[in-house]
């Protein structure tokens, strides 16, 4: 008996709703970003990476072209896909870029939701699906800051891809896979998934998938070619080319992926134990084996929301659900029917957690642990409306709701007890409407407040019309009254790794020398809130050290120096 495919629309655990499905799926998209902008987008800010790709979209607007006239070791789909808000944000950018990306997590959390049901080929309550998805949005959001992102761009654009390419006509297909394509020109690590998606959804045959999913990137290479920017854009794009530490190692020296693996195998093997008879020693093993597996998914998910909720980032835990998607997906793919799609499903779950985790600063798959939630209890509930249906669902239906408040619960204390690089909500009472173009409506600590204050003190200094700022401050570009006449933003190691692009900066800087008046900061930006660190002089801050170097010192303000 295959246990994925015993459910039908006949079945009396099925429900056949559709507008009813939609409106609460419109509910949903509309409630759950708002409710969450409206009680968590305004709080906090640091200049760090905020800003960062908005800066970009900036330069954008401005006619510049990527790579060329600046440094990028991304491509910039995300610049593109959030330029709307730079052009029309106004003095609130930053408040309405952060409602968008509330939706990106809703639109996230919903959208696998709806792929795991439609590749498991299951019709569930709507009520029970929006309770899976809400669990899985607030494990995706945890406290990361609500901020544009290349990560957040791509799985927003390869859920929805993989969504229209399950439609049955071709035209959906083409956009779902284009889409999918976008997300590589967000952030390149999705280009792993991309083919992966035609083979496991079964269009390997399909010359028109196959171009689709190609076309984002043969488009921007060939926009690359003709402005002249391609030799730039080789260079910048393989600037970090090391997958092996943040892509594998990571993911074994992590302790968690490990148990996760095979937890999730074992939970897996439970779960699917079959249901031969409703007595004997077959059927009191699985009586067993069912609860069994249900308390072991139940109690991974749990504990990453308490994880949540204590302020740790779900580093472990996000580890801990990989492994167990991972394991799972092994599981079906070892033991499963062969032509079970949930082996399919868990790979495109797996590989896109995968991709979300490859990175620099945050090699972690926590921006995707809610996939990997989606596609554990969507397992754990399809065998219990399979097995044992209507009585036993009922209940499952009022765990899941339980459940969904718990996360919840965690999720709500802790956007207000960790604000990302900040203080805790309630300390953060300083706005930035005048002291940060475009920041209307945040708030900050007094430290980052007076941090920024100073800034447009010495920007007053300033002699010349022309001036920069370094390191950490990309934000201010997004509205400022000049762009940045330097070819970068965020002027720090993980962006400048390769030598020949810190020496285009620093070229850019004596080339402009006599002209440019750079402001330099004197302390940390990340530090802010817990106080005010010197800015060491290391590799990390190569180009303010550069400056302090080669510069002569014109004024300083309480933590800026002026250099010419």
């Amino acid at each position: 008996m295959n246990l994925l495919k015993v459910r039908s629309p006949e079945d009396g655990c099925s429900t056949d709703r559709p507008l009813f499905a939609v409106a609460l799926y419109a509910l949903f998209l509309c409630v759950v970003p708002l409710l969450a902008h409206g009680h968590f987008s305004g709080l906090g800010f640091n200049p760090t990476d905020d800003g960062f790709y908005l800066a970009f979209s900036r330069r954008l607007l401005e006619g510049q072209t990527p790579h060329r006239d600046f440094i990028t070791v991304r491509p910039v789909g995300s610049a593109i896909l959030h330029l709307p808000f730079v052009l029309l944000g106004g003095d609130h950018v930053f408040l309405i870029s952060r409602l968008f990306v509330w939706f990106q997590f809703a639109w996230i959390a919903l959208a696998w939701t709806r792929i795991a049901s439609r590749l498991l080929r299951i019709k569930r309550d709507p009520v029970a699906e929006l309770l899976i998805a809400t669990i899985a949005f607030a494990l995706c959001c945890h406290y990361f800051p609500v901020m544009v992102w290349s990560t957040i761009d791509g799985l927003f654009l390869s859920a929805t891809g993989l969504l229209l390419c399950l439609g049955k006509s071709r035209k959906s297909r083409a956009l779902g896979y284009f889409l999918i394509g976008a997300a590589y020109v967000c952030k390149q690590n999705f280009a792993v998934l991309a083919p992966m998606a035609i083979v496991l959804l079964g269009h390997r045959r399909s010359l028109l998938a196959w171009v689709s999913v190609a076309s984002p990137g043969l488009g921007y290479v060939a926009a690359m070619a003709i402005m002249g920017a391609l030799p730039d854009m080789c260079l910048q794009l393989a600037s970090r080319a090391d997958f092996v530490t943040p892509g594998f190692l990571r993911f074994i020296w992590e302790y968690a992926t490990a148990w996760g693996m095979l937890s999730g195998f074992v939970a897996g093997r439970l779960l699917w134990t079959r249901a031969t008879s409703e007595s004997g020693q077959d059927g009191a093993r699985t009586r067993i084996a069912i609860p069994t597996g249900l308390l072991a998914i139940t109690a991974a998910v749990l504990a990453a929301s308490f994880s949540m909720g204590q302020g740790r980032f779900l580093y472990a835990p996000s580890f801990g659900l990989f492994g167990m998607a991972l394991g799972a997906t092994l599981q079906f793919g070892v033991e499963g029917d062969g032509s079970s799609e949930a082996a399919p499903l868990g790979l495109l779950i797996v590989v896109s957690a995968w991709c979300a985790a490859l990175s620099i600063g945050y090699n972690t798959p926590a921006l995707a642990t809610g996939l990997c939630v989606i596609y554990l209890l969507s397992l754990a509930r399809i065998t219990v409306e399979s097995v044992i249906c209507r009585a036993i669902a009922v209940r499952s239906s009022a765990i899941l709701a339980i459940m969904t408040g718990l996360v919840m619960a965690n999720f709500i204390s802790a956007r207000k007890e960790y604000v990302y690089l900040d203080r805790p909500a309630k300390e953060l009472s300083f706005p930035l409407d005048d002291v940060l173009p475009g920041g209307k409506g945040l708030r900050t600590n007094k430290n980052t407040y007076a941090f920024l204050a100073d800034l447009n003190k010495a920007i007053v200094k300033v002699s010349d019309p022309r001036y920069a700022i370094l390191p950490d401050l990309a934000a201010y570009w997004v509205k400022s009254n000049q762009v940045n006449p330097l070819p970068m933003d965020w002027d720090q190691w993980v962006d400048l790794g390769n030598p020949e692009l810190l020496a285009r900066v620093t070229d850019s800087l004596a080339t402009q020398r006599g002209s440019l008046t750079v402001i330099v900061q004197k302390v940390q930006a990340a530090n802010l809130a817990k106080g005010f660190t010197a800015l060491p002089e290391s590799d990390r801050y190569a180009v303010a050290a550069y400056v302090r170097r080669h510069f002569t010192q014109v004024g300083e303000t309480e933590f800026f120096t002026l250099y010419r």
